[in-house]
């Protein structure tokens, strides 16, 4: 596991943007550090594995009073956090952690 004070600068600002969850401007909020496990994945082209990609995930607590806890990828080329819904009942859904809004007295809906 690796904490992000050893990361580098992208991963603590992908964190910080994808992890606060508020009204308040970014520039604000509080630094929010999320301990990082990193695995590499292995890329196969014709029964080969040619390189790896490395992937860093982590868990994070949303919601009040009640959190509910997600693991998540940490995508490098992305600064969001996009969690499935407890509404959703696709089979895709359905095979990960909802995030139940009601349950949260702090939920912001968002149109996106």
């Amino acid at each position: 596991m690796m904490s992000l004070a050893s990361a580098n600068p992208l991963l603590a600002l992908l964190v910080f943007g994808a992890a606060v969850f508020s009204t308040t401007p970014c520039s604000a909020a509080p630094v929010v550090t999320v301990p990082l496990d990193k695995q590499y994945v292995p890329v196969v082209r014709n029964n080969k594995i040619v390189s790896y990609k490395t992937a860093y995930f982590g868990k994070v607590f949303l919601g009040l009073p009640a959190q509910q806890n997600f693991t998540v990828v940490f995508d490098t080329g992305s600064g969001h956090l996009f969690l499935p819904s407890a509404q959703c009942t696709t089979e895709t859904c359905m095979k990960h952690s909802r995030y139940n809004r009601t349950a949260s007295a702090s939920a912001v809906d968002i149109n996106h």
